[in-house]
């Protein structure tokens, strides 16, 4: 999920832009991280911009 923030209700976000991926449970979300094909990425990410990465269950 990609959107655009309309309003602001609490607090100073760091990022103007927020993505949200969906992962059926922890361990995919370690297995994705992890794979190698996502590593190779990271070095691109971080040339391109400043993420921050948080995994959220619930």
């Amino acid at each position: 999920m990609r959107g655009q923030r309309t309003q602001v209700l609490a607090g100073q976000p760091g990022h103007p832009n927020l993505v949200v991926l969906r992962f059926p449970d922890r361990d995919a979300v370690a297995q994705w991280y992890a794979s190698p094909a996502y590593q190779a990425l990271i070095p691109l990410r971080d040339a391109a911009a400043q993420v921050d990465l948080a995994a959220y269950e619930g």
